[in-house]
């Protein structure tokens, strides 16, 4: 049986794209914005829309021990904040001497003379302004005692830090 060579010239089923003309583009590769968002440039301070937050706080007088302020709560709205306040006022069971108010701001406050075994209380909300990017100068430390430690307290977590203070 004798085999015939295949025929340069006979057409194969395949057809390559260079054979049709057809340009084909290869298709974009996708890529992953890896870029931190504190990498991006902050916008201009012309762009930015100056802002408040509420910081609810409460201080506290005990008779035999030295005041106190602490922050409650951060809050975007002023409606949240004065609903903190509430709430926190309304946690107190029997308090004496009690005043309540709003101030020109919108902001509420309540304070009690004695709230138990003499201790005055006062609850409000503080107004801060957001400062706009670019508000402070780029600065190196002046004062910090030596070279950056190479692991800061901060980077590790606080229950492992309880743990390690603990043993």
């Amino acid at each position: 049986m004798a085999s015939t060579p295949p025929a340069e010239s006979s057409p194969s089923h395949k057809r390559t794209s260079s054979a049709l003309e057809l340009k084909i583009e290869a298709p974009e590769p996708k890529r992953q914005n890896l870029a931190p968002a504190w990498s991006s440039p902050p916008p201009s301070r012309s762009s930015f829309q100056y802002q408040h937050i509420y910081i609810v706080m409460v201080e506290s007088e005990p008779p035999y021990s030295p005041p106190s302020t602490d922050i409650e709560g951060v809050y975007s709205s002023l409606e949240d904040a004065n609903n903190a306040v509430r709430r926190l006022a309304n946690d107190f069971a029997d308090p004496e001497g009690c005043e309540n108010g709003t101030k020109c701001d919108g902001t509420i406050y309540w304070a009690a003379e004695d709230v138990g075994n003499g201790e005055s209380v006062r609850v409000f909300v503080k107004l801060w302004e957001v400062r706009g990017p670019g508000s402070e100068k780029p600065c190196d430390w002046e004062n910090a005692g030596g070279e950056d430690d190479e692991f800061a307290i901060d980077e590790v977590p606080f229950e492992e830090r309880e743990s390690k203070e603990g043993k």
